[in-house]
Formats: C-alpha cells, sequence, structure tokens
C-alpha cells in the first residue's frame, strides 16, 4: 500500500485532474497528470479501474493493490509535486508482476512532464 501522502483521493480530485491535466496514451494504460500548487510535495498516484476489465469488484481491487505495490517500490524514480491518475487497459492486466513493474517505472519516470 502506498503511504497516505502518496495516495490520491480520486472522489475529490479525479474531475480536476481529467479536466484540467495532460493525458498521455500508452500501449498498457492511460496516464492523466497534474502539477501540484506546490511543487515541493510528493507525488500522489491513483489507479482507475473499470468494470469492462474486471466485473467483479474482488478483481478489481486486486489488481489495484497490485499495481500500486510496484509503484510503491519506485516512488523516488517518480517526478515530485504531481498527481497522476493511470487508467490501465486490458495489455496491462495480462503482465506478470515483474514485467508490470518495468512498464510503470520506465514510462513513468520518462514522461515528459512540460
Amino acid at each position: 500500500m502506498l503511504p497516505r501522502q502518496h495516495r490520491l483521493p480520486l472522489r475529490k480530485e479525479r474531475h480536476r485532474i481529467e479536466q484540467n491535466g495532460l493525458v498521455r496514451s500508452f500501449p498498457h494504460f492511460t496516464l492523466y497528470f497534474l502539477k501540484r500548487d506546490d511543487p515541493s510535495l510528493p507525488s500522489r498516484f491513483a489507479i482507475l479501474v473499470s468494470k469492462k476489465l474486471f466485473p467483479k469488484a474482488v478483481d478489481r481491487n486486486l489488481f489495484r493493490r497490485r499495481v500500486l505495490h510496484q509503484l510503491h517500490g519506485s516512488l523516488p524514480l517518480f517526478h515530485s509535486g504531481y498527481d497522476f491518475l493511470i487508467i490501465p487497459r486490458a495489455k496491462l492486466t495480462q503482465l506478470k508482476t515483474s514485467e508490470l513493474k518495468k512498464v510503470l517505472t520506465n514510462t513513468l519516470s520518462i514522461v515528459k512532464i512540460d
């Protein structure tokens, strides 16, 4: 589980990020990101898993925890002062744990924020 300071509350922040943030599409997921008011604050992450990918809530939550666990180990690699919303695609759900970590860390660490 991510530390509280790195968790993005979706109920409060989702529409703000989707309307004001930048969008980047990748083969495995879609990424929304937005600069925080204070750039010295740590980055926050949220995963939005659709019912199309996993019809059962148990499976959605398991996948969400799996992705957040992989992000937790790579937090120092990511830019600080941003909010990230990750929307996985079907390709991401088929990856093994080691491949999942590689895809997430490589993509999120090199994403062009400017």
